[in-house]
């Protein structure tokens, strides 16, 4: 999911680039945001990536104001796994 002044189409050249992972599980929620920052590196070198994973069960209520409550309003799906 973008999120973020991308995805509100308010990117300035300062920007990065925001992305929130769910996945059905998350055994190291902090491994698992370096791994994919890695990846994301490798793929988009010298592009500002931020990216942040959270399990599906905590994106169900998410407290008002939080980062997880303003990427799940504002963000845009880049790709769902049915």
């Amino acid at each position: 999911m973008l999120f973020g002044s991308y995805a509100r189409g308010e990117e300035t050249s300062d920007s990065d680039v925001d992305i929130m992972v769910i996945e059905d599980t998350v055994s190291h929620q902090g491994m698992e945001m370096v791994r994919l920052r890695k990846a994301a590196g490798r793929i988009a070198p010298g592009v500002g990536i931020d990216i942040l994973v959270y399990p599906t069960e905590k994106t169900r209520d998410p407290v008002t104001g939080t980062v997880l409550y303003w990427a799940l309003s504002e963000g845009k799906v880049l790709y769902e796994c049915k």
